[in-house]
């Protein structure tokens, strides 16, 4: 590989570049809370389930409270409320981001969802 030289995206490549770029048409909404898991976390944590479940889970909750938060206006003129909660995960590989999506987020407890997460990590591996 040379300095100043051009190199075709892979798939992967491809679909990231793609997905990041519709991203950028979203509105994006962030809201900040300071909130203390350590005494929940290190008892589920003997169970199997990361950080990354757990964070998941919480906001598929705090979604379901705040719908409107889960919407998508795609008129300009009205919200369109979305019919699951399905929490998307960024996750760094090799060849780049790849986003991991944990459907139905607020219908799954927290130690399946644990499992899930992990599979879709694992896919995530063998695919990069």
């Amino acid at each position: 590989m040379e300095l100043g030289s051009v190199f075709p995206f892979t798939t992967i490549q491809s679909v990231v570049s793609r997905n990041m770029l519709e991203s950028l048409a979203v509105p994006t909404f962030r809201v900040g809370y300071i909130i203390t898991t350590d005494a929940l976390y290190k008892k589920i944590k003997l169970k199997g389930v990361t950080m990354t479940t757990l964070l998941a889970k919480a906001t598929a909750h705090a979604l379901v409270k705040h719908l409107i938060m889960n919407s998508s206006c795609r008129d300009g003129n009205s919200f369109t409320y979305n019919n699951s909660i399905n929490i998307a995960v960024t996750m760094a590989t090799d060849d780049g981001l790849i986003t991991l999506v944990l459907q139905d987020t607020d219908k799954v407890d927290v130690y399946s969802l644990s499992r899930k997460w992990k599979e879709l990590v694992n896919k995530a591996h063998v695919l990069c």
